[in-house]
């Protein structure tokens, strides 16, 4: 059995209810992405996408977001190729979250290593 989204009733209700309600407006028409593709060409790839599913878009968006990660070290190892592996992590830090971040995440490695002695 669903659980109860609210007091109300079950996840399957709210979707009937949601169904139910009047439409507001019309959908506006679609504007073009691209100048080169036609329009329908886009339509039928943004139908194609959505038909995938939350999952699978949000499965790509990961996946691409990992490969831009892997870039950037690649990137940053093939410019400081005597860099640790701390210095690397380090400049993520710094790059992906600004430096007052990584300034906090360098002084708690620095705590750590400063304890293990």
């Amino acid at each position: 059995m669903t659980p109860p989204l609210t007091a109300r009733g079950s996840l399957q209700t709210a979707w009937v209810r949601v169904a139910q309600q009047p439409k507001r407006h019309a959908p506006a028409p679609m504007k073009p992405l691209s100048r080169d593709t036609p329009l329908e060409v886009e339509r039928v790839w943004l139908e194609g996408l959505r038909a995938k599913g939350a999952a699978w878009r949000l499965y790509r968006t990961l996946e691409l977001s990992s490969a831009c990660w892997r870039s950037a070290i690649a990137a940053y190892e093939r410019a400081h190729p005597g860099a640790s592996r701390t210095e690397r992590d380090l400049w993520l830090v710094r790059e992906r979250y600004g430096d007052d971040l990584a300034r906090r995440v360098e002084a708690r490695l620095r705590e750590l290593a400063d304890a293990a002695r």
